[in-house]
Protein backbone atom coordinates (compact mmCIF):
# COMPACT_ATOMS: atom_id res chain seq x y z
CA UNK A 1 0.00 0.00 0.00
CA UNK A 2 2.77 2.44 0.93
CA UNK A 3 4.58 1.66 -2.31
CA UNK A 4 1.48 2.47 -4.34
CA UNK A 5 1.03 5.80 -2.57
CA UNK A 6 4.72 6.69 -2.94
CA UNK A 7 4.70 5.68 -6.59
CA UNK A 8 1.89 8.16 -7.28
CA UNK A 9 3.72 10.83 -5.29
CA UNK A 10 6.82 10.39 -7.47
CA UNK A 11 4.85 11.90 -10.36
CA UNK A 12 4.73 15.16 -8.41
CA UNK A 13 8.50 15.32 -7.92
CA UNK A 14 9.56 16.94 -11.24
CA UNK A 15 7.14 19.83 -10.73
CA UNK A 16 8.24 20.31 -7.15
CA UNK A 17 11.92 20.38 -8.11
CA UNK A 18 11.20 22.81 -10.96
CA UNK A 19 9.39 25.14 -8.56
CA UNK A 20 12.21 25.05 -6.00
CA UNK A 21 14.89 25.65 -8.64
CA UNK A 22 12.94 28.61 -9.98
CA UNK A 23 12.45 30.00 -6.49
CA UNK A 24 16.15 29.64 -5.67
CA UNK A 25 17.17 31.38 -8.89
CA UNK A 26 14.67 34.17 -8.23
CA UNK A 27 16.02 34.73 -4.71
CA UNK A 28 19.65 34.72 -5.86
CA UNK A 29 18.92 37.25 -8.60
CA UNK A 30 16.90 39.47 -6.28
CA UNK A 31 19.64 39.69 -3.63
CA UNK A 32 22.66 39.79 -5.95
CA UNK A 33 23.30 43.47 -5.16
CA UNK A 34 23.26 43.08 -1.36
CA UNK A 35 26.86 42.04 -0.81
CA UNK A 36 25.84 38.53 0.20
CA UNK A 37 28.15 35.79 -1.05
CA UNK A 38 26.09 32.85 -2.36
CA UNK A 39 27.43 29.39 -1.67
CA UNK A 40 29.06 27.93 -4.77
CA UNK A 41 26.63 26.08 -7.00
CA UNK A 42 28.04 23.92 -9.74
CA UNK A 43 24.79 23.65 -11.67
CA UNK A 44 21.75 25.67 -10.65
CA UNK A 45 19.87 24.15 -13.59
CA UNK A 46 20.29 20.59 -12.30
CA UNK A 47 20.38 20.72 -8.52
CA UNK A 48 17.16 20.17 -6.56
CA UNK A 49 17.13 23.73 -5.18
CA UNK A 50 15.84 22.92 -1.70
CA UNK A 51 17.92 25.70 -0.11
CA UNK A 52 19.57 29.01 -0.94
CA UNK A 53 22.94 29.31 0.76
CA UNK A 54 25.14 32.24 1.70
CA UNK A 55 28.61 32.45 3.21
CA UNK A 56 28.90 35.24 5.76
CA UNK A 57 32.17 36.90 6.83
CA UNK A 58 31.99 35.68 10.45
CA UNK A 59 30.18 33.05 12.50
CA UNK A 60 28.51 35.81 14.52
CA UNK A 61 27.16 37.45 11.38
CA UNK A 62 25.97 34.07 10.12
CA UNK A 63 24.08 33.38 13.35
CA UNK A 64 22.41 36.79 13.24
CA UNK A 65 21.59 36.46 9.53
CA UNK A 66 20.08 33.00 10.08
CA UNK A 67 17.92 34.29 12.92
CA UNK A 68 16.67 37.25 10.89
CA UNK A 69 15.86 35.22 7.79
CA UNK A 70 14.52 32.02 9.30
CA UNK A 71 17.48 30.06 7.95
CA UNK A 72 20.02 27.96 9.80
CA UNK A 73 23.78 27.83 10.23
CA UNK A 74 25.14 24.67 8.57
CA UNK A 75 27.34 23.72 11.53
CA UNK A 76 24.33 23.81 13.85
CA UNK A 77 22.28 21.01 12.30
CA UNK A 78 23.06 18.33 14.86
CA UNK A 79 24.20 14.96 13.59
CA UNK A 80 25.00 16.25 10.09
CA UNK A 81 28.41 17.50 11.24
CA UNK A 82 31.17 15.06 12.26
CA UNK A 83 31.71 16.75 15.62
CA UNK A 84 28.37 15.24 16.66
CA UNK A 85 29.21 11.68 15.58
CA UNK A 86 29.73 10.26 19.04
CA UNK A 87 30.27 6.67 17.81
CA UNK A 88 33.22 7.88 15.71
CA UNK A 89 35.00 9.24 18.76
CA UNK A 90 34.08 6.17 20.84
CA UNK A 91 35.29 3.81 18.10
CA UNK A 92 31.89 2.20 17.74
CA UNK A 93 31.35 1.32 14.11
CA UNK A 94 28.81 -1.44 14.47
CA UNK A 95 25.88 -2.46 16.61
CA UNK A 96 27.49 -5.84 17.28
CA UNK A 97 31.11 -5.96 18.50
CA UNK A 98 31.96 -8.62 15.90
CA UNK A 99 30.91 -6.19 13.15
CA UNK A 100 32.74 -3.17 14.53
CA UNK A 101 35.34 -2.21 11.89
CA UNK A 102 37.51 -0.62 14.58
CA UNK A 103 38.09 -4.14 15.93
CA UNK A 104 38.90 -5.82 12.61
CA UNK A 105 42.47 -7.15 12.42
CA UNK A 106 42.84 -5.62 8.94
CA UNK A 107 42.20 -2.16 10.42
CA UNK A 108 44.73 -2.31 13.25
CA UNK A 109 47.18 -0.08 11.38
CA UNK A 110 44.53 2.46 10.31
CA UNK A 111 44.46 5.91 11.81
CA UNK A 112 41.93 5.89 14.63
CA UNK A 113 42.61 9.12 16.46
CA UNK A 114 39.82 11.57 15.81
CA UNK A 115 39.36 14.93 17.46
CA UNK A 116 36.52 17.41 17.24
CA UNK A 117 38.89 20.07 15.91
CA UNK A 118 40.67 17.94 13.30
CA UNK A 119 38.85 19.67 10.42
CA UNK A 120 38.96 23.21 11.79
CA UNK A 121 38.94 24.98 8.39
CA UNK A 122 35.83 23.05 7.35
CA UNK A 123 34.11 23.80 10.65
CA UNK A 124 34.92 27.48 10.22
CA UNK A 125 33.19 27.48 6.83
CA UNK A 126 30.19 25.54 8.16
CA UNK A 127 29.85 28.07 11.01
CA UNK A 128 29.72 30.91 8.47
CA UNK A 129 27.35 29.22 6.00
CA UNK A 130 23.61 29.84 6.21
CA UNK A 131 20.92 27.89 4.36
CA UNK A 132 17.42 29.23 3.78
CA UNK A 133 14.84 26.70 2.65
CA UNK A 134 12.74 26.90 -0.47
CA UNK A 135 9.37 25.19 -0.74
CA UNK A 136 7.45 23.99 -3.80
CA UNK A 137 4.16 25.32 -2.42
CA UNK A 138 5.47 28.78 -1.55
CA UNK A 139 3.35 31.47 -3.19
CA UNK A 140 4.83 34.39 -5.12
CA UNK A 141 3.92 36.83 -2.34
CA UNK A 142 5.65 34.61 0.23
CA UNK A 143 8.78 34.44 -1.92
CA UNK A 144 8.71 38.24 -2.29
CA UNK A 145 8.43 38.60 1.51
CA UNK A 146 11.34 36.18 1.99
CA UNK A 147 13.44 38.19 -0.45
CA UNK A 148 12.66 41.36 1.51
CA UNK A 149 13.67 39.60 4.78
CA UNK A 150 16.95 38.49 3.21
CA UNK A 151 17.66 41.96 1.87
CA UNK A 152 16.87 43.58 5.23
CA UNK A 153 18.99 41.04 7.09
CA UNK A 154 21.90 41.60 4.71
CA UNK A 155 21.67 45.36 5.25
CA UNK A 156 21.66 44.87 9.02
CA UNK A 157 24.38 42.20 9.24
CA UNK A 158 26.91 43.19 6.57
Amino acid sequence: MEGAVLNVQLDRLPGMIKAMRKQKQQILEAVADTGLQPLKANSLEWECGTHVGFLLPTAEQAAQFAELTGGFVCAKTGRHVYTEWDPLFAHQGGHVPAMNPYNFPANRQCRKKYTKDMCAPSLAILNRAVLIGTHPSRKAAETKALIQRIRAAAAQVL
